[in-house]
């Protein structure tokens, strides 16, 4: 039996369900109903439903219009989960915005960083042969990038950082 606070919606229905199963166990009444949906809400039931949940939900348990001994405990149910789905599904859709926001951003740099690298590069071909004959023994003597610890992510990075990027919000989300 759930007996502490309830956190999320799925847990305050159980809750509501479990309250109701006590009131089949104990029937005042012999043709009491045998299904935790059938039960009527009383509101004894429902004042220790709202008391075991969450503050972010009080508000809307307060108000939800419901019948003493008309309520059965299933149609309150379907009245909780049309809230929470009216509730989650705007802050689903916004996250995706952010998230198809921040690939967007990513994508301009990293195509930023190519065709800078590419300015780069052929203004290093542009030199004359002797240095590059001195880069080419310098790289000789050098191990592989990947050795080093540098990888495309890590090249990313310190692009990204060096154009004054604020990458503590970087890894806050790479976190996520």
């Amino acid at each position: 039996m759930h007996q502490g606070k309830w956190s999320t919606m799925e847990q305050g229905i159980r809750c509501l369900r479990e309250l109701a199963v006590l009131e089949i166990i104990f029937p005042e009444d012999e043709r009491f109903p045998k299904s935790p949906d059938d039960v009527q809400c009383t509101s004894q039931m429902w004042l220790r439903f709202a008391r075991l949940g969450p503050e972010m939900y009080s508000r809307y348990l307060a108000t939800l219009q419901w019948r003493e001994g008309e309520d059965k405990v299933g149609i309150l149910v379907n009245k909780l989960r049309i809230y929470e789905d009216t509730v989650t599904a705007p802050f689903c859709t916004h996250v995706s915005s952010v998230e198809k926001r921040l690939a967007e951003q990513v994508q301009s740099l990293i195509e930023e960083g190519h065709q800078k690298l590419k300015k780069e590069l052929k203004e290093e071909n542009c030199h004359s042969s002797l240095e590059l004959t001195r880069a080419f023994a310098i790289g000789s003597r050098c191990p592989p990038a990947k050795e080093r610890g540098y990888t495309p992510r890590g090249n990313l990075w310190l692009f990204l950082q060096e154009h004054g990027e604020d990458m503590r919000k970087w890894e806050t989300l790479l976190l996520l």
